[in-house]
C-alpha cells in the first residue's frame, strides 16, 4: 500500500496536492491496516509436531518443530489437534525461528496437549493429511532447542506488536491542528477616532514542545492499536505596540498564549521488520481542545488594561505517524515524525471584558473586534515530531 502511495505522490507532485495523498493513505491504512503487514507468507505442506509443552509465568508454553520457513509466523493464529485430528486448543504465535515456533496457551487450552500432538494453521481449516518426516527434522529440533534456552524469557521479548507498551514522550512541534493570531493595538485607527483598534498580527502555529503519554495494546494478527494523549502549551507572545496620547508616549503590550489537549486513537501495523527494531505506521482519529488567552493592556506611565479574554475551541484530526522502535529486553526508545489533518473546528466560545477610557474613547469598543483578530482557526496541516521512552510488560 505505501508503495502505491508513494508512487501516486510522485505523480501528483508538489505541496499542493500533498493533503490529498495523506487522505488517501490514511483512508487505506484505516479500511485494511493488514494490508502493512500482508508479505509473501507460504503455507505449509504438512502438520508440525509437538515437541515440548513447558509452563510458565503466563501459561503454557508450546514449542513445534516448524517456524517461519513454513508460514508459521509471528502473529499467525494456528490449533493444536491429537492423532484422530480432534482440536485440542488454539493459540497465537509468538515467537519463530526459521524451523521452530512457540505459542502461549490458557490451560483449558493445554490439558490435554502433549509432545508429539499436530499443529496447523487456524485459517487453513482442519488438516487433511498425515504428516511426515522431513530431512530437516534435526535442524528444526536445534531451533526448538534454541528457542527455549534463549537467556531472556518469553514474556519480556515479544515482538513489538504483540506486546502491551506504555511510552511517554516529548513532541517538538512545528503546527498544531488549531492556529490563531498574535493580538495588534491599531494606533492608526485610534488616532482617527475610527475604524477597528484591534488588528491580526503573525500566525501561530505550533508549540516549542509538548508531553505526553501512549499506550498500546496488541491485536493479534492485525498489527496493534494505541491511544495517545499529548499536552501542547503556546507560551505568551507579547507584542508592543507604540502611540501618542495627550502629548504623551504611551506602549501598548498584547500577549497571547494557549494551551492544547490532544487525544488520539489510532491503529498501527509494521512497514519495516527487524531483529530487534521496527518501522511502524499509525493511523485513525483524533480530537483537539485548545483554550487560548488574550491580553492588551497599557504599559509605562499610564497602565491601564484595554481588553482581555479567553476562547476556546475543539477539533476533529486524521493523524499518520510514522516511528520507528528500538527494543532493549522490556526497555524501548522510539523516535517519528507525527502528522495529521485537521478535519473541522466546532464549538468556538469566547469569553472576556474590554475596558472603557481614554485610550478607546474614540475608538470601535467591540470585545469581538479582538477575538477577531487573534482569528481562531482550523490550520492547514499539524506536524511535530515524536522522542520516546518506554517499556512491554
Amino acid at each position: 500500500m505505501y508503495k502505491l502511495v508513494a508512487q501516486l505522490s510522485k505523480r501528483v507532485g508538489g505541496q499542493r496536492h500533498l493533503s490529498r495523498v495523506l487522505v488517501l493513505a490514511i483512508i487505506m491504512s484505516v479500511v485494511s491496516p493488514g494490508s502493512l503487514l500482508a508479505g509473501d507468507i507460504s503455507d505449509p505442506t504438512s502438520p508440525a509436531k509437538v515437541l515440548q509443552v513447558r509452563k510458565n509465568k503466563r501459561g503454557p508454553y508450546v514449542v513445534f518443530d516448524q517456524g517461519s520457513a513454513t508460514g508459521f509466523v509471528v502473529g499467525r493464529d494456528v490449533c493444536f489437534y491429537d492423532d484422530v485430528y480432534q482440536r485440542l486448543g488454539c493459540g497465537t504465535i509468538i515467537r519463530t525461528k526459521p524451523r521452530a515456533a512457540g505459542v502461549y496457551l490458557t490451560d483449558e487450552s493445554a490439558v490435554r496437549l502433549k509432545a508429539g500432538n499436530f499443529v496447523w494453521p487456524e485459517d487453513l481449516g482442519t488438516p487433511k493429511i498425515q504428516p511426515k518426516a522431513t530431512d530437516d527434522q534435526a535442524n528444526s529440533e536445534a531451533d526448538a532447542l534454541a528457542l527455549l534456552q534463549e537467556d531472556d524469557p518469553p514474556e519480556l521479548i515479544l515482538p513489538p506488536l504483540l506486546a502491551r507498551r506504555l511510552q511517554f514522550h516529548i513532541s517538538p512541534t512545528y503546527a498544531l491542528p488549531i492556529w490563531l493570531n498574535d493580538l495588534r493595538f491599531n494606533a492608526g485607527a485610534r488616532a482617527a477616532g475610527s475604524g477597528d483598534i484591534w488588528m491580526p498580527g503573525d500566525t501561530i502555529k505550533g508549540s516549542v514542545v509538548g508531553f505526553g503519554a501512549r499506550y498500546f495494546w496488541p491485536q493479534y494478527g492485525r498489527g496493534d492499536m494505541s491511544l495517545d494523549f499529548t499536552y501542547h502549551f503556546v507560551p505568551q507572545r507579547p507584542v508592543k505596540d507604540d502611540f501618542e496620547v495627550t502629548n504623551a508616549s504611551v506602549a501598548v503590550l498584547s500577549k497571547v498564549w494557549s494551551h492544547h489537549y490532544r487525544l488520539r486513537w489510532m491503529r498501527g501495523a509494521t512497514w519495516l521488520h527487524g531483529e530487534q527494531s521496527d518501522l511502524l505506521l499509525y493511523t485513525g482519529f483524533g480530537y483537539d481542545f485548545m483554550r487560548a488567552k488574550f491580553k492588551s493592556e497599557k504599559v509605562g506611565a499610564i497602565s491601564a488594561t484595554l481588553v482581555e479574554g479567553s476562547i476556546q475551541a475543539h477539533a476533529l484530526e486524521l493523524p499518520l505517524i510514522v516511528t520507528w522502535q528500538r527494543h532493549f529486553g522490556s526497555w524501548m526508545i522510539s523516535a517519528g515524525a507525527d502528522g495529521s489533518l485537521p478535519l473541522f473546528l466546532f464549538g468556538i466560545d469566547s469569553d472576556g471584558k474590554l475596558s472603557y477610557d481614554e485610550a478607546t474613547a474614540a475608538a470601535d469598543k467591540s470585545f469581538g473586534g479582538a477575538v477577531e483578530a487573534v482569528n481562531v482557526r482550523r490550520g492547514w496541516f499539524a506536524l511535530a515530531l515524536q522522542f520516546g521512552l518506554g517499556a512491554t510488560f
